[in-house]
């Protein structure tokens, strides 16, 4: 019922239109626990609980994402939402420095022996709220958006999710590559992925590439995943 309240598009709009941020923080923080709730649990329940190491959609998602980066390697990279490690082992062979991010040690645990590279960063944090000391040439978002506070439920979780993209794209240098890669079911779940692109562009990124894998029959029945590639232009003198 909780939820229910907070996610109600009235009161969104009451607490944005009062700026009442101590709502506003409830809201954020109730959702931030519902998300680590979820990985807590799904985590637990074993080792690679997503088939990343064996699901051929998986494999071809991966592989996919490791063609659109070919060609360059990269100085320093941030994968924001790493899981248990399966496309930072792709990173560290391209990569001179790599941070991981994730919100669950029990996969940051398994990534680390998973990969075993001394250029890798672990970090467990809420990215929503992590602030980077560094900058990369490259970040890489991987079916992680969805898991921030989703900006058609109301103006508080806009402006988070808002906030948290700015904050991540500040720190891209310029002529630096996002990848995000983000799967879908249903066509509602796919506007919701382009969406992430839209606001992408909108920050000033210029749209590289934009395909989907999963058109074939595959393990995952009617799943499918929108891949779509970044650059930030360099500053003009």
């Amino acid at each position: 019922m909780l939820k229910r309240l907070i996610e109600a598009r009235w009161v969104q709009s009451l607490v944005a239109r009062h700026d009442l941020k101590f709502i506003e923080r409830l809201m954020l923080a109730r959702h931030d626990f519902t998300a680590q709730d979820k990985l807590k649990r799904v985590f637990r329940r074993g080792a690679d609980p997503y088939q990343y190491a064996t699901s051929p959609y998986e494999l071809a998602r991966f592989e996919r994402m490791a063609g659109l980066l070919a060609g360059r390697r990269f100085h320093s990279a941030l994968e924001v939402g790493c899981a248990e490690g399966h496309f930072t082992k792709t990173l560290a062979g391209i990569c001179d420095r790599v941070t991981a991010l994730d919100l669950s040690e029990a996969a940051l645990q398994r990534a680390r022996q998973l990969v075993g590279q001394p250029h890798v960063e672990w970090v467990q944090a809420n990215v929503r709220t992590w602030q980077p000391e560094k900058s990369y040439d490259l970040m890489v978002m991987a079916e992680m958006l969805y898991y921030l506070p989703a900006p058609a439920k109301g103006p508080s979780y806009e402006k988070a999710f808002m906030l948290f993209l700015e904050r991540l794209l500040s720190r891209l240098e310029p002529g630096g590559r996002l990848l995000l890669a983000h799967g879908y079911g249903t066509a509602a779940d796919l506007a919701v992925r382009e969406d992430y692109g839209l606001r992408v562009e909108r920050l000033g990124l210029r749209r590289l590439a934009s395909e989907r894998i999963g058109d074939k029959p595959h393990d995952k029945g009617v799943l499918f995943c929108l891949l779509q590639l970044f650059n930030k232009p360099e500053a003009h003198a």
